[in-house]
């Protein structure tokens, strides 16, 4: 009677022990798919160079080569953080580039191109106006080449000498790629957030060029002088939200001065 008993529990038992392990190995088979190598804890985050950093996604077939297909699909604001997988040559309309997997905090994800992402490292703003790069952590490898005021990039900390650090970016005026290797002074830029955040704020601001923009551009502005009254750049945001006397005494109200995109304000 106890054999026949306990034959069926264990029946039971083992079962029950099947379906859980099989349950459990459909769930995890869900993390499979382009950006699996971002979804781990171990993914690095990434940092956007510019405004409107692409993200693009696959277009048809994935044929595991560099002929594979991509479109647009969204953008990345300036300095937004991602998680950074595999980087891999893939084709957009017609050409080939080097793209890198991102995963954005919405759980969303594609790809990016690699020279548009700084993979580690933290933010930071240039704040000199007269920030040369250099060659190697020594003063006496200046270059010629000066980073725009306002730029923001991806410094490493761990390159630190000497005063030295490496750094990742796009120039915001110029729009030219930082190369490879390069180095800047810690005293040229600025790791407070407040500081990151206004530049932020005022450089998504100045690529709003078409009328329909407009409100949206003001509100941008704004928000940048009221949530960072202590940035270095607060002056610099306010003579564009409120012109000075000069540009009143010209004639123009401040509804045409935002009529026109803020264009007379700026100087970048």
């Amino acid at each position: 009677m106890k054999k026949q008993i306990i034959l069926p529990v264990f029946i039971i038992a083992a079962a029950l022990f099947f379906s859980c392990n099989k349950t459990g190995g459909s769930s995890s088979a869900k993390t499979e798919g382009v950006i699996k190598s971002a979804q781990e804890e171990s993914a690095i985050t990434g940092y956007a160079l510019k405004t409107n950093t692409g993200v693009y996604t696959i277009e048809g077939e994935d044929n595991g080569s560099a002929t594979t297909k991509t479109k647009w699909d969204s953008s990345l604001v300036l300095g937004e953080s991602v998680k950074t997988g595999k980087t891999r040559p893939l084709t957009f309309k017609n050409k080939e580039y080097n793209f890198i997997e991102v995963l954005r905090d919405n759980k969303k994800e594609g790809f990016a191109l690699v020279s548009q992402i700084a993979v580690g490292g933290r933010l930071a703003v240039v704040t000199d106006e007269k920030a040369n790069l250099f060659t190697a952590p020594k003063t006496v490898n200046v270059t010629n080449s000066i980073i725009s005021r306002k730029t923001v990039l991806v410094y490493f900390p761990e390159s630190e000498s000497g005063g030295f650090v490496e750094v990742k970016g796009i120039d915001s005026k110029s729009s030219e790629l930082i190369p490879g290797g390069r180095y800047m002074r810690l005293s040229s830029l600025s790791r407070n957030d407040s500081d990151i955040q206004a530049s932020i704020l005022l450089q998504t601001a100045q690529t709003m060029t078409d009328k329909s923009q407009v409100i949206a551009k003001e509100a941008l502005l704004k928000s940048a002088l009221q949530d960072y009254p202590d940035s270095v750049f607060y002056h610099e945001i306010k003579e564009i939200v409120s012109p000075s006397e000069s540009q009143s005494d010209s004639g123009s109200s401040d509804s045409e001065y935002y009529d026109e995109g803020y264009s007379r304000g700026i100087s970048f």
